[in-house]
């Protein structure tokens, strides 16, 4: 009589489950799925797929050790350089990298200590490991620049030394001379005539002035001007002139004056005249006060108020128009009392130059003013100027 058939799988099942008491649910996992793998279409294959389900299930952080090993390790990037210990002002400076791991580029990321946005630029393989570049003498400026590398590898674009958040500074020494401070010269000579009331003749102004001076830079003293002048005018006011039909008063002054004009930041100015001249009186004088807005090399705007005494007051608005190089433009809004400080007037004016040599300017201007609409009339004048 034959005994009780034995079932191998059932058998081979018991030594498994005795031989993982006490283990680990990432050792039981393992085995499971291996019993499983070995007997795909045994009784036991479905029940020991579940349990290997529920127990990845319950423990998710613990990964089985087959399925461990089938990842990939990642691949790391790893970098170095020298400490960079001195670095001169505006000379072209060398940075080398050494890059260990698999990468297709290099860029290398700096920016002055005081800008918040960096120069980016490629760095060149130079060896297996090796990569440099040359930053630019013009980007190396005191007293610090900061500086971070990234590398384009498996992973994408990784930084490797410092980060733009934190960079990596280096103090930057400036021990060449600085190159002298560009001074421009100016000389100009102007003459101009307005006539207030055109029927009679008798209110008028002729002025002629000339100056030299010399511009520095853009912050802090700008330009120093000196110059003298010839102001000869007749005048009075419209009722003695037009209606009583009186004399008109004649007023001149001979002056020199001297002017600084001051620079607060590259496009804001104020400038200052003091004037001291002979009328028909004896020594007398006045002032000018002018605000500037934008550059005196360019196209600007500008505000002033002058006084002469003897003669009178006069406030200016001007337009310096520079878009066109050959042919800069001026425009100019004047109210005064001038030139006998008697009836406000008006005055409107518009200048044309020619730039015929790249240093000479000649130019043409024509007003007109008045006091009334009936007591007014044109005005015409020209100016010659050069720089250097």
């Amino acid at each position: 009589m034959s005994g009780p058939s034995v079932d191998p799988d059932a058998v081979e099942l018991s030594v498994l489950f005795d031989s993982l008491r006490g283990t680990d649910p990432a050792t039981r996992i393992d085995a499971y799925q291996r019993f499983v793998a070995s007997h795909p279409n045994g009784r036991f294959a479905e029940v020991l797929r579940e349990e290997a389900l529920a127990l990845r299930n319950r423990f998710p952080a613990r990964a089985t050790r087959s399925e461990t090993a089938a990842e990939p390790p990642k691949p790391t990037l790893t970098a170095a350089m020298q400490p960079i210990a001195r670095v001169i002002a505006r000379e072209p400076l060398r940075l080398a990298v050494i890059v260990r791991g698999d990468v297709s580029g290099v860029v290398l990321h700096i920016r002055n200590a005081s800008s918040p946005t960096y120069l980016s630029q490629p760095m060149t393989r130079v060896g297996p490991e090796y990569w440099a570049a040359t930053v630019a003498g013009e980007n190396v400026q005191s007293p610090a620049f900061e500086y971070f590398v990234e590398a384009i590898g498996l992973q994408g674009t990784v930084a490797i030394l410092g980060t733009a958040e934190d960079p990596r500074p280096a103090d930057v020494e400036d021990v060449l001379p600085k190159p002298p401070p560009k001074v421009l010269g100016q000389a100009q000579i102007w003459t101009d005539y307005a006539s207030f009331n055109a029927k009679a003749a008798n209110d008028y102004i002729f002025q002629t002035e000339g100056l030299m001076g010399v511009r520095f830079g853009d912050v802090g003293i700008r330009a120093v001007r000196t110059g003298f002048g010839v102001y000869r005018g007749e005048g009075g006011t419209v009722y003695a002139l037009d209606t009583l039909h009186q004399a008109p008063t004649s007023v001149g002054l001979t002056y020199g004056y001297l002017e600084t004009e001051l620079g607060m930041t590259k496009y804001v100015s104020l400038g200052l005249r003091g004037v001291v001249g002979l009328d028909n009186t004896g020594v007398n004088g006045g002032g000018f006060l002018f605000l500037r807005i934008g550059s005196d090399l360019g196209t600007n705007l500008w505000f002033g108020a002058e006084g002469l005494g003897g003669i009178g007051v006069r406030g200016v608005t001007q337009f310096e128009w520079n878009s066109f190089s050959r042919w800069p433009i001026v425009l100019r809004t004047e109210v005064t009392d001038e030139p006998a400080g008697d009836n406000v007037g008006v005055r409107a004016s518009a200048q044309v130059g020619y730039r015929v040599l790249p240093h000479l300017v000649v130019s043409l201007r024509g007003s007109y003013q008045g006091r009334t609409i009936e007591h007014s009339g044109p005005g015409a004048g020209a100016a010659v100027g050069y720089a250097w």
